[in-house]
């Protein structure tokens, strides 16, 4: 063969082949498959790596903080409704009683000053003293009208106050606030409670002192519960607030699991913690709550004394608990 002609064969066969590798990486085509570059770790449950635990890096980016459950001594209470109510009727009612005391006081004036002329045989005939009598008489009817009108629709423990005008006065200038309690249909709390605490709906951690003045004069037509009426002092919520209320019962202390505010979680339509097993484990628990206290709430059931809660970053915890079971 020539020798010529075999080295340029062999050129060309080189040259194929150079060609086929560099279409095949073009193309793509199924070959050895590289090594992809590892995926950035996430920071959840697993970030350590270790039996789901929260590595202490990623607890401290998150911002996690703790405090310990406390047992806390509480009273007896029971759960009330609560509203502000509206003083301009009662207000109204005040003014029409000062209206006819004032009436009466100038009618028993001219009364006087009349029975005074006619006894010394002077100008006042008896015509005269009949009608300022009569005048008397109906005014001290309209005193007496404006005091059970004024007792009916408050009841005698307002009725009788003898600072009435001038807590009308306050209530005007949103110095104070009268409200209504009401217990639940079957409910009762024995004799009529002194003070009592409530907080607007949905703000339950803010608690406003309640001094009782005395039992509402008429039943709330849709709860039919017992009910009182109070004072709330200072900067009190406008009337028509519906309020949270609780109010003091016959019955010995309890003693209850108390949590900041900050630690609960609500999620589902649950209540929830999370609670710090060890340093790096952490265990969402449903609790059930039993009433507001303090800054946070007291617990019926689901935690012990002693046990750690996250009271900072719980949020961002669930959040990884909800990511990290997505991803399951």
């Amino acid at each position: 063969m020539n020798p010529a002609r075999v080295k340029t064969t062999a050129v060309a066969i080189l040259a194929f082949l150079a060609g086929v590798v560099g279409t095949r990486q073009w193309l793509h085509l199924p070959g050895k498959p590289e090594a992809e570059p590892a995926a950035a770790a996430e920071p959840d449950r697993a970030a350590d790596g270790k039996d789901g635990a929260v590595a202490a890096a990623v607890q401290k980016n998150l911002g996690l903080e703790f405090a310990a459950v406390l047992e806390e001594t509480v009273p007896s209470e029971i759960r009330a409704y609560g509203r502000v109510l509206d003083a301009a009727p009662l207000a109204g009612l005040v003014v029409e009683q000062a209206s006819a005391l004032a009436a009466r006081e100038a009618s028993a004036k001219e009364l006087a000053r009349d029975q005074a002329l006619h006894a010394q045989g002077q100008i006042a005939s008896d015509r005269v003293l009949e009608a300022a009598e009569a005048a008397a008489r109906r005014d001290e009817l309209l005193v007496e009208s404006s005091r059970l009108r004024l007792a009916a629709a408050w009841g005698n423990a307002i009725a009788t106050r003898t600072d009435l005008p001038a807590l009308v006065r306050r209530l005007a200038a949103q110095e104070a606030a009268l409200v209504r309690l009401d217990l639940p249909l079957g409910d009762s709390v024995g004799a009529a409670p002194v003070s009592a605490r409530v907080a607007p709906l949905g703000d339950e951690s803010r608690f406003l002192p309640v001094a009782v003045i005395g039992p509402a004069p008429v039943v709330d037509p849709q709860l039919q519960g017992r009910g009182f009426l109070g004072l709330l002092g200072g900067q009190s919520p406008p009337p028509g607030t519906v309020l949270a209320a609780w109010i003091p019962r016959p019955g010995p202390p309890a003693a209850r699991a108390f949590v900041p505010g900050s630690a609960l979680l609500r999620h589902d339509g649950g209540v929830f913690v999370e609670v710090r097993r060890d340093a790096g484990h952490f265990e969402r628990r449903a609790v059930v709550l039993d009433r507001p206290w303090k800054d946070g709430w007291l617990v019926a059931e689901g935690l012990k004394t002693g046990e750690s809660v996250v009271v900072a970053g719980a949020q961002q915890l669930l959040s990884i608990e909800l990511k990290g079971a997505a991803a399951d």
